[in-house]
């Protein structure tokens, strides 16, 4: 599938020489040991084995470049020429991207990885072609936990409570359903304002809140799996057709090498920041029950049926029949 997409977006373009290195700019909100770090680090290691003297990468992590709030306008002014936003800071460009934000859809991260190797994925990559901006692949982080200053076991307990979250209408609608006041927030300023009070908890992945240490300010942690945390690839249109056909052919492949590595990783490594969190003892992680579970997804329902609507169908049932 990813290799069809190459041909596609190779159409038309000229073979030529490069007069000097390409200068790939690699900008990340998140930390070298997420997947998402690791992938960006292992695509900087293959495209300096493979393309010498051709292209460079630099890779800049935990919003040393650019927060999450600027990092797309940076992109579209190809100030940076690769980002892997969540997708759901993508929202505002297309409609279609907001089926990663559907909460319960996906029963787990082996069920997202299914949908992306399934055709009707791939017109998500190119969703965004009249915003200047190509999707090349998709990254998995892990599945959305709740973490907070009080238990959660229903969602009437979050209810009065504050939560940053990320910078998304969809999700900032999701959170107000269940009486949650949603505080759209730099990824990069979170901790803070969870250890000052200004928020009393956020929903992310296992290792993005080892990594970021809420732990540390955040004793109860609820594992919902209520949603996915992933990635899009994405590049600035004129600068992925100014490059020469050789190089995108070279990049392409490095990526799709890169993007299976990240995958393959995403669980484990969530695995393993889970248990490192179980292991706190100032950590309490709450596992819901089945009949919990089932409340949380009632809750949801009426959320559900108006967005799905908003969404192509045929991608949508796609995702429910990859559970």
């Amino acid at each position: 599938m990813r290799k069809l997409l190459a041909v596609i977006l190779f159409t038309w373009i000229p073979l030529t020489a490069l007069a000097e290195p390409v200068n790939i700019k690699f900008s990340l909100i998140v930390s070298e040991e997420t997947p998402a770090g690791k992938g960006a680090a292992l695509f900087q290691q293959l495209v300096s084995e493979r393309l010498p003297g051709q292209v460079e990468v630099e890779v800049y992590y935990n919003s040393e470049l650019y927060s999450d709030a600027d990092q797309l306008a940076a992109l579209e002014a190809n100030d940076v020429q690769i980002l892997a936003p969540s997708m759901s800071k993508l929202g505002s460009y297309t409609d279609e991207l907001k089926i990663f934000d559907i909460p319960f859809l996906f029963n787990d991260f082996a069920a997202v990885q299914q949908f992306w190797k399934k055709d009707a994925s791939t017109p998500l990559l190119g969703s965004m072609a009249d915003h200047g901006i190509i999707g090349l692949d998709f990254w998995g982080n892990g599945m959305k936990q709740i973490t907070a200053n009080k238990e959660i076991h229903m969602p009437e307990d979050a209810n009065g409570l504050s939560f940053r979250i990320q910078d998304s209408q969809m999700i900032s609608e999701q959170y107000q359903h269940i009486g949650v006041e949603p505080v759209p927030m730099a990824f990069g300023k979170t901790y803070e304002s969870l250890e000052n009070g200004t928020v009393q908890g956020t929903e992310n992945t296992w290792s993005n809140i080892y990594t970021q240490k809420y732990q540390q300010v955040q004793p109860y942690m609820t594992e919902t799996n209520h949603g996915v945390i992933a990635y899009m690839v994405i590049t600035n249109t004129e600068f992925w057709w100014s490059l020469p056909f050789g190089v995108k052919v070279a990049l392409t492949g490095i990526l799709e090498e890169v993007s299976t590595y990240v995958n393959e990783q995403a669980y484990d490594i969530n695995q393993a920041a889970m248990k490192q969190l179980k292991s706190n003892s100032d950590t309490q992680i709450i596992s819901l029950t089945s009949e919990e579970k089932v409340i949380w997804k009632q809750q949801y329902k009426s959320f559900i049926d108006a967005h799905k609507s908003t969404i192509n169908p045929n991608i949508y049932r796609a995702a429910e029949m990859s559970n």
